[in-house]
């Protein structure tokens, strides 16, 4: 099936698509299905420029022409808009007792050959690092205060290279600490873990006593978790995910799971889906394409896999709707005008184990030079001092917000990640992306799919 998008506005983001002679038009956000001859018109007409009659347009041209005005808007206000995080994410400390294939944070924790390659025998870290609860503690209420001026909820995310569990103590002891600093600042508390699951009962009890949200990481049936996911001494996890699965249902807490796919499990996601929902009980399930990043030398997708990924991420989620389930995957978000996944976008303040706060989760020890370059903070060593660098935070998002050439014309222009994580706009600018990667292919194929499939003769909202 042959998707033909064409930008229709010179200068706003309005896309005709036609498809077996039908036509469509779209603005982040809105769809609808026209006829060829009204398409025809619209285009026309918005081709014109200055000159353009709005009585010509009718109500559906000009409802077009607000709405993508409305869309430019919110983009430019990202830039615009001050810092004010009212999320912290912590990375409590680097270790990991898991072993996966395709860790993008293994080189903060595991040596390496003279080829690059991890030297897996020894996969203990040779220089565990751990947050400083002061640090926290100065990080969560220069949040809390923003949080209160903006009157929203603290929010702790606990997350990372490592798994957070495995620093028990300090987990529990930061879910008491920034309690207190909400209730200092007057704020409401809310809660995220990210945890790969290996955990005993009485942990999973706690932690679905004391988040309102856990993100379990599975990716999938019992012979590709234990594959993907194995222990650090090379056994099998899904038993134990199960069990976790099964504590978090009977407590019952919300949480959703969030699966990797791989070249190796790409034919596979309607499956997973399948899995995740029977045997997990997940209603909110989350795929994402394994990560390559700019700092890794690991190799994933090429842009020769985009058609099969799509294809199978397409009958996942037609599952999941029979399932009464949500697939989601981040890349693309047409109901949100959304850029790259930097933190200083989404303000907030994810705090590494040597206690700097950076922009990208990749960085996740905050000690690799080539992580320098994405801090946004300081902390003054003979008071603990948190401070924000805004100056930094402005030129990094100055960086990300450039809309490289070949996405100027794209359907996904005001809600894709790009190509990040494994082109960072900070890093490499436009040149290194000016030809179309895996991930742009899939996040434009999909979401064209994702258009054609709610437009209809009546006006639908993504």
């Amino acid at each position: 099936m042959k998707t033909l998008t064409t930008r229709i506005h010179p200068k706003l983001p309005i896309f005709r698509l036609d498809e077996d002679g039908d036509s469509y038009v779209y603005t982040p956000g809105y769809s609808c299905h026209i006829s060829k001859t009204e398409a025809n018109g619209l285009q026309v007409s918005f081709n014109k420029g200055l000159g353009i009659n709005l009585l010509d347009l009718g109500v559906l041209g000009n409802d077009l022409l607000d709405r993508a005005r409305r869309s430019q808007n919110q983009w430019e206000s990202l830039a615009e808009s001050p810092f004010e995080p009212v999320c912290l994410t912590v990375y409590l400390s680097n270790r990991c007792n898991l072993k996966c294939n395709y860790c993008f944070a293994a080189s903060a924790r595991v040596p390496r050959h003279e080829d690059n390659s991890l030297c897996m025998q020894d996969t203990q870290p040779h220089k565990p690092v751990v947050i400083r609860e002061e640090v926290v503690e100065q990080a969560a209420e220069f949040v809390a205060a923003h949080c209160a001026n903006r009157n929203m909820p603290f929010t702790l995310v606990l997350h990372g290279g490592g798994e957070p569990s495995i620093e028990w103590g300090l987990l529990k002891r930061l879910v008491s600490l920034t309690h207190r600093v909400a209730d200092k600042f007057g704020v409401d508390w809310w809660s995220y873990i990210a945890t790969n699951g290996l955990l005993s009962e009485s942990k999973a009890r706690w932690m679905a006593r004391n988040f309102n949200l856990i993100g379990l990481s599975c990716d999938g049936p019992p012979d590709i978790q234990n594959r993907q996911r194995p222990t650090l001494q090379n056994k099998g996890t899904a038993k134990i995910v199960e069990r976790t699965a099964r504590i978090f249902n009977d407590c019952p807490i919300p949480f959703t799971v969030r699966s990797t796919i791989t070249p190796a499990t790409v034919h596979r996601q309607a499956e997973i889906l399948h899995y995740i929902h029977d045997r997990l009980g997940a209603k909110e399930i989350h795929f994402e394409p394994v990560y390559s990043g700019w700092n890794t030398s690991l190799s994933g997708f090429s842009v020769a896999d985009a058609g099969d990924f799509v294809a199978g991420f397409l009958d996942a989620q037609n599952m999941a709707v029979n399932l009464c389930c949500d697939l989601s995957i981040s890349g693309a978000r047409p109901n949100e005008i959304h850029g790259p996944f930097c933190n200083i976008l989404r303000d907030v303040i994810q705090l590494t184990p040597d206690g700097s706060a950076s922009s990208c989760f990749l960085c996740t020890d905050g000690n690799k030079s080539e992580n320098a370059t994405l801090s946004i903070s300081s902390v003054n060593v003979s008071n603990t001092k948190f401070l924000i660098d805004f100056s930094r935070i402005a030129e990094l998002r100055r960086r990300v917000l450039r809309i490289p050439i070949q996405c100027l014309d794209c359907i996904n222009i005001y809600h894709c990640a790009r190509e990040c994580p494994k082109h960072c706009l900070v890093h490499e600018g436009d040149i290194t992306i000016q030809s179309t990667g895996f991930r742009c292919s899939v996040y434009k194929n999909l979401t064209e799919r994702w258009i054609i499939s709610h437009a209809n003769p009546s006006n639908v909202t993504l």
